[in-house]
């Protein structure tokens, strides 16, 4: 039940441990928990479908952009799996793509970035957070992201660059550790 008052990830992350749960009450209830926050995001998703069917071009800009955050949101929080998680990767990335080559603006990139990361695209992704950048994203906001593309490469060196070109406390707390482990 304390679940319903944290972050969604880190409310998901506890209730899939409580699907291993010895009580049966525990399991039901993770399980329902679950459910539902999976069944708001699907019916969230599914609304905005609909409504793109009947939207005008500058309305389906909106719409578009808002699915592929739903669709990234579904495979981050880790609600789907499998190959339904890579589905909705994949629909948020191609929908993304449309979104940055019909215009430009780096929230899509770094979402795309995000995306294409989950996705093992290593060099797609080092291509979307640096679009993200020349945008005008934040560099706090995109060095961690480059830095673990580095990270990934295993060019350590790079990791440091990235991760000292900003500020210490311009970055977001949950990084902070991490950042600060490396240089």
């Amino acid at each position: 039940m304390a679940t319903r008052q944290m972050n969604d990830r880190d409310a998901i992350e506890i209730l899939r441990e409580a699907l291993k749960d010895p009580s049966d009450d525990v399991r039901l209830l993770a399980y329902s928990m679950l459910e539902q926050k999976e069944k708001t995001l699907a019916q969230r998703a599914g609304t905005l479908q609909q409504s793109l069917q009947n939207a005008d071009d500058l309305t389906s800009v909106s719409l578009q952009r808002r699915l592929a955050q739903v669709w990234w949101e579904m495979a981050y929080l880790g609600l789907a799996q499998g190959g339904l998680r890579h589905y909705y990767l994949d629909s948020a990335g191609k929908l993304l793509r449309r979104l940055v080559a019909r215009r430009s603006q780096h929230n899509d990139w770094r979402l795309l970035g995000r995306v294409e990361l989950a996705l093992g695209n290593i060099d797609n992704a080092e291509e979307a957070f640096r679009s993200a950048l020349a945008g005008g994203s934040s560099p706090e906001l995109i060095m961690p992201y480059l830095g673990e593309v580095a990270y990934l490469r295993r060019d350590f060196a790079q990791v440091r660059q990235h991760l000292s070109a900003c500020p210490l406390e311009r970055f977001h707390p949950a990084n902070r550790p991490v950042i600060e482990s490396w240089l």
